[in-house]
């Protein structure tokens, strides 16, 4: 049987989901679950997807270019932080 998945499915949701996931994380102290560099890393990787999702939700600046490189940012954070939360925290 499938267990349901813990990340939200929906772009708004994962955003908020993401958002809270890394003030969580920074609150407890992340560099002490795990080793900086891979702190360091989901930051920054989280960082990119908040910009790259800003871009592409601004109806000025919402193209199929900007949408598509949120995707990737968004595959791309999620997939770092499944490692993480595998790795570290369950």
């Amino acid at each position: 049987m499938k267990t349901k998945d813990f990340i939200p499915g929906s772009e708004d949701g994962f955003k908020l989901w993401g958002d809270n996931f890394m003030e969580k994380l920074s609150a407890i102290g992340a560099e002490t679950l795990m080793p900086p560099g891979t702190y360091h890393e989901l930051v920054r990787l989280h960082d990119d997807y908040g910009k790259k999702y800003k871009l592409s939700e601004a109806p000025e600046t919402r193209t199929p270019v900007t949408v598509k490189s949120r995707i990737k940012a968004h595959e791309i954070f999620e997939e770092e932080l499944r490692l993480v939360i595998r790795s570290y925290i369950t």
